[in-house]
């Protein structure tokens, strides 16, 4: 089992009672921290709407105005809304998909491909939840490449892998 989280997980910055109040509401009177989470990522799901062309530049006008933005105003907004209502949460941040290359048995992952989500203390352990919207070929990073990409992209690799790489260890 995972260590009890610090209390650095439940800080919460001044001056933004008004998205402690938002949290306190939207969860009504759900009752467990599971139930509290569940209404807070449903809260999301109504108005909010992805995009990286015109997001809002701070996280209340993302909460109470323009409700557009992308994985990262997701993550932080449900972060500091789940902090609001007493759930210890963080922020996370790596890389999520990617295109399997089946000629180079790989994956190719890109800096589209980066991500942002929560981990929040629920039921005794660290549960990932994740506000942002699946995207799919609707995503503005959607990309398929194609046969002929993949096969320029594992060249690509087996070049510098055998080629540019190639070290004295290799050859031994």
């Amino acid at each position: 089992p995972d260590a009890i989280p610090g209390r650095q997980y439940l800080e919460f910055p001044e001056g933004h009672e008004d998205v402690r109040a938002l949290g306190i509401e939207v969860i009504g009177n759900a009752r467990t921290d599971k139930a509290r989470a569940d209404r807070l990522l449903d809260f999301f799901r109504r108005d909010f709407r992805y995009t990286v062309s015109d997001p809002a530049p701070d996280l209340r006008r993302f909460l109470f105005g323009e409700k557009a933005g992308y994985c990262e105003h997701y993550a932080a907004s449900l972060a500091l809304l789940l902090r609001a209502v007493g759930i210890p949460s963080r922020v996370a941040v790596g890389y999520l998909g990617g295109e399997w290359n089946a000629l180079g048995k790989y994956l190719i992952v890109r800096q589209s491909d980066a991500h942002a989500w929560v981990e929040a203390w629920i039921g005794g352990g660290w549960a990932t939840l994740d506000a942002t919207p699946p995207q799919g070929e609707a995503s503005p990073f959607y990309r398929k490449t194609g046969p002929l990409g993949l096969y320029s992209d594992w060249l690509r690799q087996r070049w510098d892998k055998y080629v540019m790489s190639y070290s004295l260890r290799m050859q031994a």
